[in-house]
């Protein structure tokens, strides 16, 4: 069982999650975040969501991450707060976002477990260079590569999609649980993580 670098982005595209790549508001963008802003106290705001940005997310509240002594931190935030004075104010542009490959790997179709199979390799272990097939995961690593807002410089932060696979990665956290990834001014990066039944959670992630 062969697969090619299309069939891949193919597998990868049926995954696809949306997304929203903020940046600044434009016109008569509607305002769904914010970035930066006075500090507040000891708290430096970092990025603001509303729930306008968040309701696609199926999570119609607005969150707020922070920076304290060096450390991100992330809450919830009392429903219509103000944005944080000297703030910018962010417009959201609807995107999809395709899965890293270990993703395509664990929750593509049978046709991809079929060529894992065949190649000795599990659904969860993640792609490396002792990978067989090389010239697939290639292609498809390039068109990934290509559409992810880490990769741009038009975004400030990317709201929903795709968890960024970073090299530390426990890869069976669940996806779902991932919400935003801050990526002007980097680094560090910081992510955004609300499990369910539990309080929101920052992750600071450097190289």
């Amino acid at each position: 069982m062969s697969i090619t670098g299309a069939q891949l982005v193919a597998e990868g595209r049926a995954l696809a999650r949306p997304c929203a790549w903020l940046a600044p508001a434009r016109g008569a963008d509607q305002a769904v975040g914010a970035w930066g802003g006075d500090p507040e106290g000891p708290l430096q705001p970092i990025l603001t969501l509303f729930g306008a940005c968040s309701t696609f997310l199926e999570r119609g509240e607005d969150l707020r991450l922070e920076v304290a002594s060096g450390s991100a931190r992330a809450r919830r935030l009392v429903p219509g707060v103000a944005s944080p004075k000297g703030s910018v104010a962010l417009g959201a542009r609807l995107e999809r976002c395709l899965p890293p490959i270990d993703e395509v790997f664990r929750f593509g179709s049978e046709h991809v477990g079929r060529w894992l199979n065949d190649l000795g390799w599990r659904r969860d272990c993640r792609y490396n260079d002792n990978f067989p097939d090389r010239d697939a995961a290639e292609a498809y690593l390039r068109e990934w590569e290509e559409s992810h807002p880490l990769y741009s410089s038009e975004c400030w932060a990317m709201v929903g999609g795709w968890p960024f696979p970073w090299p530390e990665d426990d890869v069976t956290r669940a996806p779902d649980e991932f919400v935003a990834m801050t990526i002007r001014d980097a680094e560090p990066w910081i992510e955004l993580w609300c499990p369910r039944g539990a309080a929101p959670e920052a992750v600071e992630r450097v190289t």
